[in-house]
């Protein structure tokens, strides 16, 4: 596997110091009301089901959070935000929480958005990308981003890359009502989810509707009236960090905000001369400061600083997170207790790789040398090479033409010795073995090629499962494959059941495995 950075590896040791820094504290606050707004607004477009109702309900009444977040993601983003959203609700279910997913559509990461990987029918990655309404401008975040016309030839390519499998066409249709063109990234992505999670009372918040509300409006204020102490707390906490070889996820030398224009975003930078900036527009300290407070909406924080405004907003007792998110998260653990926001806890969510048994069987063939499928490519070609060389079958083969010479040679000599027609038929023999040899020779250099071809093909395909586009499957792959042979209801019974494992290994699995009764995955530590 991939090598983990050293904070995984002491969190699935259990480090106490870390464990310690994890931890979260008991909140007796509830969800700010503004936030509840912005859940409302952001669930308007969809049908919330019974489970959903109950868990708004609950939110009213003053019940616990268990929350996540990522950026919006074409088809749903790769396999990682299933995981999320699988450990947030299992984590949830735990506390008595009502499960929350946040949905970061203020970022203006465009290709991260809109491209994502695919396992084909003949298991090779396929990308796709979702065609946007027109020209995208520099630095445009993702919510005003809407989907083009160009999305039914995606979805064609979708139906044809899977037909014949069982729930494709369920799979597709769904995806076809979701996708629809004109409609922003942000509300399909949601679309989406809900279809997949909606039965499981999973709400949901889109981070530009809670700016449009002015909601993260305080938080945004505080940062900007002491920035200097933000920033210093910060760096206290990954000096301490880095004592510990922990290196820093986030790097934060400027106002953890951003400003908004015309449906783009910009950092906000601080001038030596005290003034601020933000791409072509400058502010003093006083009138940004009243821009904050007449205009909230034109402002945003940046990673460094969003999850304190979502812990400000929505109280959770726990955060799922993924484990870049998990190292910046500890980066601001000090500003938490300075600010006197309650923290929650960090839990690291569920990793795992799905494979089809054709992919289990050549990993089980080679589960001493499983580490090779998880190399960069030219070191699993090189591998590949000394594993299919054949030339022991060849060397098997020379050694049987040449003890056939040396025994058909020691019977010509004892046979001239009684008669010398006998040696002339020992010679005509000889031939005619030599013809077979060199026939076999030839069948089994054919042989040794077939064989390579189909087991090159069989363990590039298996790569292609375990280490797409040399990254874990998880972080490149929409399981849009596994929904289409297994249907919704069966593949987020699979993912549920991997939120169940203990979130201190990254599990490789069949998929009827982990839906029988006891489950038994193939586990590998991510240490």
């Amino acid at each position: 596997m991939p090598t983990p950075q050293p904070v995984l590896c002491d969190y699935a040791r259990g480090d106490e110091w870390l464990l310690t820094i994890c931890r979260g504290e008991h909140s007796p606050r509830s969800v700010h009301p503004r936030a509840i707004e912005a859940i409302r607004q952001t669930m308007a477009p969809i049908i919330l089901t019974d489970e959903q109702r109950t868990s708004i309900a609950r939110l009213s009444d003053g019940a616990a959070v268990v929350i996540s977040g990522q950026q919006v993601g074409f088809l749903g983003g790769p396999l990682y935000t299933w995981l999320k959203i699988a450990g947030t609700i299992e984590q949830a279910h735990r506390r008595g929480a009502v499960p929350i997913f946040w949905i970061e559509d203020n970022d203006h990461d465009i290709k991260e958005a809109q491209r994502i990987g695919l396992i084909a029918r003949d298991d090779r990655l396929l990308w796709l990308e979702c065609p946007p309404d027109g020209h995208l401008p520099q630095q445009m975040i993702v919510a005003t981003c809407r989907v083009g016309a160009a999305i039914e030839e995606s979805l064609a390519l979708l139906r044809e890359e899977y037909a014949g499998s069982p729930f494709a066409i369920e799979t597709i249709d769904v995806l076809q009502e979701c996708y629809v063109p004109g409609r922003t990234w942000s509300e399909a992505f949601l679309r989406w989810l809900q279809w997949c999670w909606g039965t499981q009372g999973l709400l949901f918040v889109r981070s530009s509707v809670l700016r449009e509300l002015g909601a993260m409006q305080p938080v945004l204020e505080r940062v900007l009236e002491q920035s200097e102490g933000f920033l210093r707390a910060i760096r206290t906490q990954t000096a301490e960090l880095e004592q510990r070889r922990y290196p820093a996820q986030l790097e934060v030398t400027a106002l953890p905000a951003f400003y908004h224009h015309s449906g783009s975003r910009y950092r906000v930078h601080a001038q030596p001369d005290g003034s601020y900036r933000a791409f072509r527009w400058r502010f003093s300290h006083q009138e940004l400061q009243a821009l904050l407070r007449s205009h909230p909406e034109h402002f945003s924080p940046s990673a460094a600083l969003r999850p304190l405004a979502q812990d400000w907003l929505l109280s959770p007792v726990a955060s799922v997170l993924g484990p870049a998110e998990l190292s910046y998260h500890l980066q601001l653990r000090r500003v938490y207790a300075e600010w006197g926001i309650p923290r929650a806890e960090l839990v690291l969510r569920p990793s795992a790789t799905v494979v089809p048994p054709r992919v289990m069987r050549v990993l089980e063939r080679h589960r001493d040398h499983m580490q090779h499928f998880f190399e960069p490519q030219h070191m699993f070609d090189a591998w590949l090479v000394r594993l299919l060389d054949g030339q022991a079958l060849l060397d098997d083969a020379a050694h049987l033409e040449r003890t056939l010479h040396q025994a058909i040679e020691q019977l010509r000599t004892r046979a001239q010795a009684y008669d010398p027609t006998l040696a002339r038929s020992v010679a005509s023999i000889e031939h005619v073995i030599a013809d077979r040899l060199a026939t076999l020779d030839r069948k089994i250099r054919r042989a040794i090629q077939r064989h390579n071809r189909q087991t090159v093909a069989r363990y590039r395909s298996a790569r292609a499962h375990l280490f797409p586009n040399e990254g874990l499957q998880e972080r490149t792959i929409a399981p849009i494959h596994w929904l289409c042979a297994l249907g919704i209801d069966c593949w987020r019974a699979v993912v549920q059941r991997i939120a169940t494992f203990a979130n201190v290994a990254h599990y490789i699995a069949l998929p009827d495995e982990l839906l029988s009764i006891s489950g038994t995955p193939v586990a590998h530590p991510r240490v």
